[in-house]
């Protein structure tokens, strides 16, 4: 009975040690899932949290680089009118004066007008340059009858000229597609079929302003001359014609006396006769003459004429 007893005890024992053994073994299993947290308060708090694998942080989108704002098109400046000088820098102002103020005066100081006696220009004491006197064109008469003659000069071909004028121009409303005040000159020869002025063709006569000179199509612009118009050997860009509503202005012509050959030829353009044919000739005498298209007034005055100076 005692061996029995002690057999039994002995199973007993080995049951329970089964039992306690499994039981360690799960809940060890059991731990394996749970945190020791320590919080700031010192107490050891067992959580169960399960395990995660942590998010990468994704790169930064590179901020794109601002487009470049274009540099705007310059703006091309305009060019500049060239300026009236009102004195004459680099003038001649010693030597004979072909055309003084007096050439374009006959007896009793009035004025040598092809059309007279019409009488559309005056001598004016009272309008002057510098204390000079001047020759006054009066308004309402147009160009048909606006011009006033000065000297008929002797030259040579190849002759250096220089000529120039101030011009005042009274205020007015101009049509005219060329109006304004100014002055222009005739070359011309003894010819085989008699003196007169001379041409390069049947419907021009040389040295005579032209319509791009004058600014045809802008009766508020100044004039300027171009080198190598109707064939003048010419100081270009000088003011040549005057538009209305302006105070004295320097006018200027320096060219030289062409040396070709011409066989037109004019005895009297006022009545509207057609060119002449005539033996070849050179230039042999100039003369100058002052215009203004439309019907306002104007006044010249200080007129100098210089052969090679």
């Amino acid at each position: 009975m005692v061996q029995k007893s002690g057999a039994k005890k002995a199973l007993a024992i080995c049951i329970c040690l089964v039992v306690c053994c499994s039981t360690i073994i799960v809940d060890a299993r059991a731990l394996v899932s749970i945190q020791v947290m320590l919080p700031s308060s010192g107490v050891i708090s067992l959580d169960s949290q399960p395990t995660s694998t942590p998010t990468p942080t994704p790169k930064p989108t590179a901020t794109p680089k601002p487009t470049a704002t274009p540099k705007p098109t310059a703006t091309p400046k305009p060019t500049a009118t060239p300026t009236p000088n009102p004195t004459p820098i680099g003038l001649p102002t010693q030597g004979t004066n072909y055309e003084p103020l007096s050439a374009f005066l006959g007896t009793n100081n009035v004025p040598l007008m092809p059309n007279y006696p019409n009488n559309y220009a005056a001598y004016d004491t009272s309008i002057t340059h510098n204390g000079s006197p001047s020759i006054h064109l009066l308004p309402g008469n147009g160009w048909a009858q606006g011009e006033v003659d000065g000297a008929w000069v002797g030259v040579s071909p190849g002759d250096h000229l220089v000529f120039y004028a101030y011009v005042k121009t009274g205020a007015f409303a101009a049509t005219d597609p060329q109006a304004g005040a100014g002055f222009g000159f005739d070359m011309g020869a003894e010819t085989s079929v008699g003196g007169g002025i001379l041409g390069s063709a049947s419907n021009y006569q040389i040295g005579h302003p032209t319509g791009a000179e004058k600014n045809f199509g802008n009766p508020n612009g100044f004039g300027y001359t171009i080198n190598g118009e109707t064939g003048l050997n010419q100081v270009g860009g000088l003011v040549c014609k005057v538009p209305y509503g302006q105070d004295w202005t320097l006018v200027v012509y320096d060219f030289y006396i062409p040396t070709e050959y011409y066989h037109y030829v004019w005895h009297d353009t006022l009545a509207g006769q057609p060119a002449l044919t005539c033996d070849p000739v050179q230039v042999g005498w100039i003369v100058f003459w002052t215009y203004a298209h439309d019907n306002g007034e104007s006044w010249f005055s200080e007129p100098h004429l210089y052969i090679n100076p």
